[in-house]
């Protein structure tokens, strides 16, 4: 996370907020189902988690403390504190001041790219047993876990018709649950971690505005082929766009 050319957004998103506002989402979608209960599990008390002790290894998941467990974790690993915090922030004046140094050594863009999910991967490497898969296969827990409550919830709108509206909305709230593991949590993390990027490169474009036949035969034997043949050339400025959005452990 120490490249001179455009540092780590993920140590911004430790100090600006971004990094708050992803744990509180996360807390407050994952809390949604429990807070209004369920009529297909086992006894709900809000605040203080889902007791699920069929299901192994999790036995009793405290839902509105997974996020920012996970967070913490994953923050305090990184040791995002301190002046290294605030040499690593594009834009900081250690990242301005590298980058402005001249070198006969190429600047290197890294893209660290990883397949989906890219926060449970990380999670699970940096916390959960030193393994990919361990993260990874508590999130699909999880989610299996609230989506059992959104199937449930969906059958009984219809069993108890009179009361659909009231299941289809409590249906909803887990749904924000599960949907914030399998989708919103590597959503907002790939923006915690700066994993999309929109790389800008000034260049250009030529155009050539004589024949084939000029271009090639005639020019081709005069004593100055190449000088012959800017003649023919019209030279664009332009500008290009590189756009890096698949999930990524982040961007140096």
């Amino acid at each position: 996370m120490g490249s001179p050319l455009r540092g780590a957004q993920i140590s911004t998103s430790a100090s600006d907020g971004t990094n708050t506002a992803f744990v509180g989402s996360g807390r407050d979608k994952m809390m949604a189902g429990p807070n209004v209960g369920s009529a297909v599990s086992p006894p709900i008390w809000p605040g203080l988690g889902l007791e699920f002790s069929f299901i192994q290894p999790l036995a009793t998941l405290y839902s509105n403390s997974i996020a920012e467990w996970a967070n913490n974790r994953l923050m305090s690993k990184f040791g995002l504190s301190g002046q290294t915090a605030e040499d690593l922030k594009p834009g900081s004046n250690y990242q301005n001041t590298r980058a402005g140094q001249t070198s006969y050594v190429p600047k290197i863009l890294i893209w660290g790219s990883e397949n989906y999910p890219i926060l449970w991967k990380v999670l699970g490497t940096y916390v959960i047993g030193d393994s990919e898969t361990n993260g990874v296969n508590l999130a699909s827990d999880i989610a299996d876990l609230y989506n059992l409550m959104v199937n449930g919830e969906e059958f009984q709108s219809w069993v108890n018709f009179p009361f659909h509206g009231f299941h289809q909305w409590r249906k909803g709230k887990w749904e924000e649950g599960r949907n914030w593991m399998n989708t919103d949590s590597n959503t907002g993390w790939q923006q915690v971690i700066g994993a999309t990027w929109v790389e800008t490169i000034n260049g250009t474009y030529w155009e050539n505005t004589c024949s084939e036949e000029y271009y090639y035969t005639y020019c081709d034997t005069q004593p100055d082929p190449a000088q012959c043949r800017s003649y023919c050339i019209l030279t664009y400025p332009t500008v290009y766009y590189i756009t890096m959005t698949n999930p990524a452990m982040g961007l140096l």
